[in-house]
């Protein structure tokens, strides 16, 4: 039995196994990357505040 193309397909699968993880190892450092990101940005408000000219703050009678 010839044990060099036994130990060629061994380093194909090692180095496609390698390629997967590298692949599947993407996703955490990319939701890493976002969360560090938010949280060195500043809190942005949740919902936009009232106008500043006073249109409906002010209930005068007309």
């Amino acid at each position: 039995m010839d044990l060099s193309f036994v130990k060629e397909q061994l380093e194909t699968f090692a180095t496609f196994a390698g390629a997967i993880k590298d692949f599947l190892q993407l996703p955490p450092q990319i939701l890493d990357q976002l969360s560090s990101l938010s949280s060195d940005a500043p809190e942005a408000p949740e919902a936009p505040e009232a106008p500043a000219d006073g249109e409906d703050s002010a209930g005068g009678g007309e």
